[in-house]
């Protein structure tokens, strides 16, 4: 019973920690759009600043370096956040086995010693 308990907790961990780096997810995907469209937005004044001072030129470009780096990151994050959501889903249906097992088990043992206890009880009564 308290292996089922624990078992049981360790689901409720792993589906707490699933719905916090969902969540996260949901975060960082927002956080991509954003920084897509404001990559879209430098790319765009990039563009036009051909015709203006170098010095503008080279401070829109450092800007979309940055932003392109940025980007990178968040996709690294993304995909990180991605693996870790499914190992844990892996991991969580690992132990809603575990514990399906684990009941089973219980239930096989309860059993047994209870067809033992009427056995016992059969035997003393004759």
């Amino acid at each position: 019973d308290l292996l089922k308990q624990k078992k049981d907790e360790e689901a409720n961990q792993a589906k707490l920690r699933y719905l916090a780096l969902n969540k996260e997810n949901s975060g960082l995907a927002e956080e991509l759009k954003g920084t897509e469209r404001e990559y879209a937005a430098l790319k765009e004044s990039m563009e036009n600043a051909n015709s203006t001072a170098t010095a503008a030129y080279d401070e829109l470009a450092a800007r979309l370096e940055k932003k392109m780096k940025s980007e990178k990151t968040i996709r690294g994050e993304m995909a990180q956040k991605k693996q870790m959501i499914n190992i844990l889903q892996s991991n969580e249906k690992h132990l809603e086995e575990h514990v399906a097992s684990l009941e089973n088990q219980i239930n096989t043992l309860v059993a047994d010693y209870e067809s033992k206890l009427k056995a016992d009880h059969l035997m003393v009564c004759e």
